[in-house]
C-alpha cells in the first residue's frame, strides 16, 4: 500500500489518485517460496513532485525517484512517460 511521495525529501501523504501520480515497476523476487518470479510494485509521486520527478525502475530498491530530464535524455528508458508504466 502506498502511504507517501516516494520522493524521500517530501513529507506529503496518499490520499486519493488524483493528487498525484501512480507509478508502477515490476520487480524480480528471488526467493524460493515465491510462485511468481515478477510482481508489481508501486509508487506514488504527490502532485508537486510529480511536475519534475519520475519513479524509474532500481535493482536494488525497485525504484527510485529521478529527474524528467534523465528520461528525455534517455539515461533511462525503463519508464514509459505518459504512462508511467516500466517497460
Amino acid at each position: 500500500m502506498v502511504e507517501k511521495c516516494a520522493n524521500p525529501e517530501c513529507s506529503a501523504s496518499f490520499h486519493t489518485l488524483r493528487d498525484g501520480r501512480v507509478f508502477v515497476i515490476e520487480v524480480e523476487d528471488d526467493s524460493p517460496d515465491h510462485a511468481q518470479p515478477r510482481h508489481p510494485r508501486y509508487f506514488w509521486l504527490c502532485k508537486a513532485c510529480c511536475r519534475t520527478l519520475y519513479v524509474v525502475a532500481d535493482e536494488r530498491e525497485g525504484g527510485k525517484v529521478a529527474p524528467h530530464r534523465c528520461i528525455h535524455l534517455g539515461e533511462s528508458s525503463t519508464v514509459h512517460p505518459k504512462t508511467g508504466r516500466s517497460a
